[in-house]
């Protein structure tokens, strides 16, 4: 029995190193999205891509030139997976980046120069298949490998978004007639929605809308600037995440999502009554992009901190 407890220690120490290892890679894949070859993190709303050259030919001799074509190629691929991502980006519940261009034509090709001349730094390439370590006069053969990266913040959203949605007519909820709240009830730095269990996605634009289907909070409703250079909502994969980010400020008000908004994953239901009375004297939290929305991966845990209703 005595030789067990040590195998049983070890075992522990083990499961534990590994809950330390991956536990921040699972805290983030619920905004960590595949999108082909390219991934999207929605939390900075980067899009990231890799590429890789060919395996060179036996008979390939391993000049000077022939390395700049297989660093050429592999930056070439991570690119153009890159821009196969891209397009796949959603906008909004309705539209992706692929959509918007269909529409918008002459923001393509603005939008590709912005890519091929995106940030890309050299990785360490895969090692080649049934080779787990390679001779140090394989490295000297190592086939060039890029990691092609590219921000929808700034110029790059505000060709992905279309420039209209920023000024669209909608039915804004009105606040309710009685505001009568003490100064303090009324003093709020953000807003934070909690949107986990409903199924929702992270998009370049979200809308917030009343049990009516009036508007809450759109895109009409923050800063063009903020919302192209910030985004007009942060993602977080949970409300401690979300208290911590440096939008939410000393008093965050705090609010559930009822439901996902008809037809859309991206846009969701609130009480106008647990918002307008408090942000009708304190609009410059929508101004500036202010809000905060967490989501949850599908099959996580189970929403546990304050019921529905």
């Amino acid at each position: 029995m005595r030789t067990r407890k040590p195998l049983i220690g070890t075992g522990v120490g083990w499961a534990m190193a590994l809950i330390l290892c991956f536990s921040p890679a699972w805290a983030g894949s619920a905004l960590i999205e595949d999108l082909g070859a390219a991934r999207m993190d929605w939390q900075t709303r980067t899009l990231t891509a890799s590429g890789q050259a060919d395996t060179p030919q036996p008979e390939m001799d391993i000049a000077q030139d022939a390395s700049q074509i297989q660093t050429r190629q592999a930056k070439l691929r991570a690119r153009k997976a890159l821009w196969q991502g891209l397009l796949r980006v959603r906008v909004d519940g309705d539209q992706t980046v692929k959509d918007v261009l269909q529409s918008r034509p002459e923001r393509s090709e603005e939008l590709r120069e912005l890519v091929q001349t995106s940030s890309i730094q050299d990785i360490a390439p895969e090692p080649p298949t049934g080779s787990s370590r390679q001779t140090s006069s394989d490295r000297t053969k190592e086939i060039p490998a890029y990691r092609a990266r590219f921000s929808l913040s700034g110029r790059g959203a505000a060709l992905c978004i279309p420039s209209q949605l920023w000024y669209e007519e909608t039915d804004l909820a009105a606040p309710p007639e009685n505001r009568s709240q003490d100064a303090a009830s009324r003093t709020f730095t953000s807003l934070i929605v909690d949107a986990r269990g409903l199924g929702g996605k992270p998009a370049l634009v979200c809308r917030l809308f009343d049990r009516q289907g009036k508007l809450v909070y759109g895109p009409s409703l923050v800063s063009r600037q903020i919302g192209e250079d910030q985004g007009m909502v942060v993602y977080k994969s949970s409300m401690h995440q979300a208290r911590a980010d440096s939008r939410a400020g000393k008093y965050p008000l705090e609010v559930r999502a009822r439901s996902r908004h008809a037809h859309s994953r991206t846009d969701f239901v609130v009480q106008a009554k647990d918002i307008l009375p408090r942000f009708s004297e304190n609009w410059e939290v929508f101004r500036q992009g202010r809000i905060i929305i967490v989501l949850q991966q599908e099959g996580g845990e189970q929403v546990v901190e304050y019921p529905l209703d």
